[in-house]
C-alpha cells in the first residue's frame, strides 16, 4: 500500500511542512507550493506530529498515524 498525501496549497505563497517523531526528532522537512504529494513509505510504523506554518506564524499542527 503507498502511503502519501496530496496536499495543495495558495501558488503564491511558500509553507513547510515539519513532521516530528514521538522524541520531538524533525524527520521531514520541506517547502510546500502549489499540489505536491508526499510519501510516508520511508517512515516506520507510529506516531508523528507536524507543523505546517508560513513565514510569520504556524498556522496548523496535528498527528499523523502511520500503520
Amino acid at each position: 500500500m503507498d502511503k502519501r498525501i496530496d496536499i495543495k496549497t495558495n501558488e503564491s505563497q511558500k509553507y513547510q511542512l515539519t513532521i516530528f517523531n514521538t522524541m520531538g526528532n524533525i524527520v521531514f522537512i520541506s517547502t510546500l507550493q502549489g499540489e505536491q504529494s508526499i510519501s510516508f513509505s520511508n517512515f516506520s510504523s507510529g506516531i508523528y506530529f507536524y507543523q505546517l506554518s508560513d513565514s510569520r506564524e504556524y498556522l496548523q499542527n496535528g498527528k499523523i498515524v502511520i500503520n
